[in-house]
C-alpha cells in the first residue's frame, strides 16, 4: 500500500502530508457511478471529467489507522479533505 512506502522512503524525523476528498465535498454537479466514486467536471480551455474516489472518516481511518507506525496518526477534516500528518 502507497501509505506504507511513503513511511519507509521518509527519513528518521521525517514528515509527509496526506489528503484525500471527504465526502463532505460532494456537490451536486458530480456523475455518481458507484460506491463512493464520482465523475468530476473539470474546465480549462474545454470541459475534461476527472475520476475522484470520496472518503467517509472510517474510510480514511481504515487506511492510516491501520499503519505499523510508532505512532498512530489522528485522521482530521479540514477545506473539505481528510488529512493526515505521518512522522517517522
Amino acid at each position: 500500500m502507497f501509505v506504507e512506502e511513503l513511511y519507509r522512503v521518509l527519513r528518521p524525523g521525517g514528515k509527509a502530508l496526506v489528503t484525500v476528498w471527504a465526502t463532505e465535498a460532494l456537490k451536486n454537479t458530480w456523475y455518481h457511478i458507484g460506491n463512493n466514486d464520482y465523475i468530476v467536471p473539470w474546465k480549462s480551455k474545454k470541459k475534461y471529467d476527472r475520476f475522484y474516489h470520496l472518503y467517509t472518516k472510517l474510510e480514511a481511518e481504515s487506511i492510516f489507522g491501520n499503519m505499523c507506525l510508532k505512532v498512530a496518526p489522528d485522521v482530521d477534516f479540514e477545506c473539505n479533505n481528510w488529512y493526515v500528518t505521518i512522522v517517522k
